[in-house]
């Protein structure tokens, strides 16, 4: 969900920019989040001990999360390519 909500975010605020880019920002963001998880300085587990903190760093790190958001990101990319077709098919079709 993570990362298909930043891949939302990129779209809706540079649309111009292509799906692919958006995609792959998203993941490459999400990705750069987990590893960021490695680090363990007492100051950034003071900013995860918050609750907005935590939310956007996160608290530990997995591999499968990597897996995951590559998941998340393909499904959005994916949603947005069936709707853009979807629009395009139901604008054309109209009587």
């Amino acid at each position: 969900m993570w990362t298909a909500m930043v891949y939302c975010g990129l779209r809706m605020f540079i649309p111009h920019r292509g799906r692919r880019l958006a995609w792959a920002v998203s993941v490459l963001f999400s990705w750069l989040i987990e590893l960021s998880q490695l680090y363990q300085a007492p100051w950034i587990h003071e900013i995860r001990a918050t609750t907005l903190g935590g939310l956007i760093l996160g608290q530990g790190f997995l591999w499968a999360d990597l897996v995951r958001y590559l998941a998340g990101g393909s499904a959005a990319w994916a949603a947005d390519v069936m709707t853009r077709r979807f629009m395009q098919y139901s604008t054309n079709n109209k009587s």
